[in-house]
């Protein structure tokens, strides 16, 4: 709701946002920041702290976050200096210097930013947000310098074998309070050798699960399965407080389990094959819950004696396959674990569930043309190829339980293709987004930058067909981004994120720059 001209040349606007009320103040030419003021009836007292309003009332405190604050004058958002002004019970705005013959948004929305304050080399990973506001961050440290906290599960750097120049590593895990300003806890995880994490999910009880990989004999799990060796799947329970293992689980065969087609520093280049595309593309797999907290987890493995229980394709079918597994809240049982994948490559990225059915689709990437399934009045029933094999994307619908393979569809073009993303809307229709260096279809969708290669698109439910499909980018003939994230909010807008640049470039993986992308 947008209430115009509330001062002169100062509009509001209210809106929800994950669930809570927000306000912007648009400041159009002419319009002076000055005027704004807000007056506050009710509360005991008014306070800043760590430039957000704490208004305090006889049932405890509202907070207002910090008022970020910009100007698109330029195509390009940039970041005003703003701060709240408080006096007595009316609140004003202190706005730096801005261009008053351009419009400036007041949005008090960014809730924080922040360094971990590792003093040994850190990179994230996976992140995910906790059932209070709080924010859990994922990735690798490669030293002593992490700042864990005290009680933590595990204060000890473990180390591992060096790669690519880089030491070993371990899994770092930072819980930060809902503003920023507090470290909740921050653990070290692993063993002897390397560990990532490469998704984590908080539970409604605020207990953490974390999936990753592991090569390490000592890793802290609890339950095993499988003839485990070399890289294996790890599924780590952490409760709210970091502080205790819930439930730990290593998954694996006698191959690299968790790995896309190699690990991140192989002997060989680095460069661009097969299903990894981008640099981190060996990292790829989805951990997510289901509302009785069962665990399901869309991955990957080249052992051909993978675990596997109550399986629709218990045997691999090439050198990598998708594999996918429902475990139990505990981790302590295994209810389905199989493969899935054809004659070649494949590999199972992420994972959804549709909200009406029930049933669990999972997306990736493959070179197979005979990838299981029906493929009967889906939209993609045939691996496209111009006669050099590259990648399609996939989804493919299962059995909540993991009883049958409902239908199975690709998804690409004669470039190379990769589903990235994959989620629901509330009515159960699934929305996959990722690159692609052919011709993606448009269809009813009026926003497109035609000829760019990442696309986003929304299914009917069964598979059957788009109901719209899109592209955007630079106009670049290869991807702009490796894309990490994708949502889809309860008003069907879409969101994704992602990275590009120089690092894809110089370990030869070919893939383009975000200069010139869409603002």
């Amino acid at each position: 709701v947008t209430y115009q001209e509330i001062y002169p040349n100062i509009d509001i606007r209210y809106y929800s946002e994950a669930g809570l009320l927000k306000y912007d103040f648009i400041v159009k030419p002419g319009g002076n920041p000055d005027y704004i003021a807000m007056e506050y009836v009710g509360p005991t007292s008014i306070n800043l702290k760590e430039k957000e309003l704490i208004i305090s009332t006889p049932v405890g405190d509202v907070r207002e976050l910090y008022p970020y604050s910009y100007q698109s004058a330029t195509g390009k958002r940039e970041e005003i200096e703003c701060k709240y002004v408080v006096k007595g019970n009316v609140v004003s705005f202190k706005v730096g210097k801005y261009d008053p013959s351009a419009t400036l948004v007041i949005d008090p929305s960014i809730i924080f930013s922040s360094f971990t304050g590792s003093t040994s080399d850190n990179w994230g990973y996976t992140a995910t947000p906790g059932p209070d506001g709080s924010l859990f961050a994922g990735g690798i440290s490669f030293g002593t310098g992490y700042p864990v906290s005290p009680g933590a599960l595990d204060g000890t750097y473990g180390g591992g074998s060096s790669e690519g120049g880089f030491p070993g590593y371990d899994m770092a895990i930072f819980k930060f309070s809902a503003n920023g300003s507090t470290r909740l806890y921050a653990t070290y995880l692993g063993g002897n050798g390397n560990e990532q994490p490469h998704s984590m999910i908080a539970d409604a009880q605020g207990n953490l699960v974390i999936a990753g990989r592991s090569n390490s004999t000592d890793y802290p799990f609890i339950s095993g399965f499988g003839n485990r060796g070399q890289y294996d799947i790890v599924i780590t329970k952490l409760n709210p407080t970091g502080s205790a293992i819930v439930g730990s689980a290593k998954i694996g065969g006698s191959g690299d389990d968790g790995v896309n087609i190699r690990p991140k520093y192989p002997v060989v280049s680095p460069s661009a094959t097969s299903l990894r595309r981008n640099y981190g593309d060996d990292a790829r797999s989805e951990v997510i819950l289901d509302a009785g907290n069962n665990i399901y987890l869309a991955s990957a493995t080249q052992s051909n004696d993978f675990f596997t229980r109550n399986a629709v394709q218990a045997a691999s079918g090439g050198a990598q396959d998708g594999v996918i597994m429902k475990l139990s809240p505990d981790l302590t049982n295994v209810i389905f674990s199989t493969y899935f994948g054809g004659n070649a490559n494949d590999a199972c990225f992420v994972a959804s569930i549709n909200p009406i059915t029930g049933d669990l689709y999972v997306a990736g990437a493959t070179e197979s043309s005979n990838l299981p399934g029906n493929k009967t009045g889906v939209v993609g029933p045939v691996f496209n190829t111009s006669g050099t094999v590259v990648p399609d994307g996939f989804v493919t619908q299962l059995a909540n339980n993991g009883s049958a393979l409902i239908r199975t569809t690709y998804l690409g073009t004669i470039g190379i293709d990769l589903v990235y993303g994959l989620k629901f809307d509330k009515f159960g229709f699934p929305y996959v987004m990722g690159t692609t260096t052919g011709n993606w279809p448009v269809i009813n969708a009026t926003f497109q930058n035609p000829n760019t290669k990442q696309f986003i698109s929304k299914l009917q439910p069964d598979l059957s067909a788009f109901v719209y499909s899109t592209v955007f980018g630079s106009g670049t003939s290869v991807p702009n981004i490796s894309p990490i994230a994708f949502l889809v909010d309860r008003c069907e807008n879409v969101y994704v994120s992602g990275w590009g640049g120089g690092i894809n470039e110089s370990q030869g993986y070919g893939s383009g720059r975000t200069t010139g992308m869409p603002e």
